[in-house]
């Protein structure tokens, strides 16, 4: 069953949760090892000495919270080509089968990606997780691609 164009938005909040899941992974990692999160700095908590504040989180502990944060900035990064993706595939009449598939295959992908950013600590894993990270970007661009040309066929 093709999908709704209201589903179709409903995937960019489930595609920001994904990106903003990680910075959420690396408080509760963190907070587990003793670090008690101060929201009044905010990002900076990440470039203090977390060992002098809190000498029992573990160096893999750390290095794991560090690679959370990334993938959350990643995420970031990675979420406004997707949202204006989809915004341009429903505004364009893409038929819902392909908008399903395009959106399916980012969120899929992103979910990967955060795992193996933030469990992978061999370069294998990294090269791995670059592919998956391209295989997400080539699904927003295709969908933007497809909508640009469902509205040539449309003379517009």
């Amino acid at each position: 069953m093709p999908m709704s164009a209201s589903n179709a938005v409903r995937k960019i909040v489930y595609a920001w949760a994904i990106a903003f899941s990680p910075h959420l992974l690396k408080i509760i990692i963190l907070n587990a090892g003793g670090y008690k999160w101060d929201n009044s700095i905010g990002r900076y908590n990440m470039s203090t000495d977390i060992n002098s504040k809190a000498p029992k989180v573990s160096r893999t502990a750390i290095a794991r919270a560090k690679r959370a944060d990334a993938a959350h900035s990643n995420g970031q990064e990675s979420f406004p080509l997707f949202a204006a993706a989809v915004l341009a595939a429903v505004a364009a009449g893409v038929d819902g089968e392909t908008v399903d598939g395009k959106t399916g295959l980012y969120l899929g992908l992103r979910i990967v990606y955060n795992a193996i950013f933030i469990l992978g600590e061999s370069q294998g894993i990294a090269a791995l997780r670059t592919l998956v990270w391209g295989g997400s970007v080539y699904s927003s661009i295709s969908l933007i691609l497809k909508a640009a040309n469902t509205l040539a066929a449309k003379g517009l």
